[in-house]
């Protein structure tokens, strides 16, 4: 359903640091949002779609829900730092707590013809 990732590598010297965030997948499309406190974003499903977040700033509830397991709900607080991954089949609506700017990537390119976007 989804999976919080950790950072795969970390250096640091005296010139500063390098994260490691991401070393798996086929990213077809990556997009920054910016969302305000108390708005919500989501409340759809993908059907083939696999979907990366990195949330530079803020604080976002994620609620998730497995569209062929009724009994699989869960709620996750999204803090700055997290990233996360949503699988297919996941209803996933996000609330921002405070003002909140995240980068989302798609394993799929969105087809504005025919988006792999379904409501329940």
């Amino acid at each position: 359903m989804y999976k919080l990732i950790n950072r795969y590598f970390s250096y640091k010297d005296e010139r500063g640091v390098i994260e490691g965030l991401v070393n798996f997948g086929n990213w077809q499309e990556i997009n920054i949002i910016t969302s305000y406190q108390n708005t919500v974003r989501g409340g759809h499903f993908h059907k083939k779609t696999k979907e990366l977040f990195y949330i530079l700033k803020g604080q976002i509830k994620a609620e998730l829900y497995d569209v062929n397991s009724a009994d699989k709900k869960e709620t996750v607080i999204l803090n700055e730092g997290d990233i996360f991954l949503i699988e297919p089949y996941t209803l996933h609506t996000f609330t921002m707590l405070t003002d909140s700017q995240w980068i989302n990537m798609l394993s799929i390119k969105n087809d504005e013809t025919s988006p792999d976007i379904h409501k329940l």
